[in-house]
């Protein structure tokens, strides 16, 4: 759990050297306590392809002896019989036994062609749209297509 909790460390501050010292440990320390460990982990197929890819590839290049297996499912994924040790996910966490924390907002913005949102039908898709969006900070009508 210890070695879990420098990885996250490592991750939130960037350096092995700041984690090490947040947590009492020298960079040395710090970088063999975690250099012999791999770090599984969990999320969308879009959301890591899209996102947590890039990120992953520059911090590996900046820690090569850590070992992250990326793992991307669009379906229910068993996190501890799979051994994964971190899951990225969107929306609200179903009832379990599993601990959330709150990294941030994934703003999404929903695009279209001016021609078939004209339509009885794009328009009617248009109100079920913002429905879907109610409480979320998304303006339509300040969206204008592109010149």
């Amino acid at each position: 759990m210890a070695g879990l909790r420098l990885i996250i460390r490592v991750v939130e501050t960037g350096s092995f050297s700041k984690a090490g010292a947040d947590l009492g440990l020298t960079q040395p320390t710090a970088t063999k306590h975690v250099a012999p460990r791999s770090l599984r982990s969990s999320t969308s197929v879009a959301f890591g392809r899209r996102v947590l890819t890039p990120l992953v590839l520059r911090f590996m290049q900046r820690h090569p002896g850590l070992q992250i297996d990326l793992g991307f499912e669009d379906r229910y994924v068993d996190l501890a019989g799979q051994g994964v040790d971190v899951a990225l996910g969107m929306g609200r966490l179903a009832d379990s036994s599993l601990g959330a924390r709150y990294l941030g907002v994934n703003p999404w913005v929903p695009v279209a062609a001016p021609a078939p949102l004209a339509t009885s039908k794009g328009s009617g898709f248009m109100q079920w749209l913002q429905g879907q969006f109610e409480g979320h900070r998304w303006a339509p009508d300040r969206v204008r297509p592109r010149a």
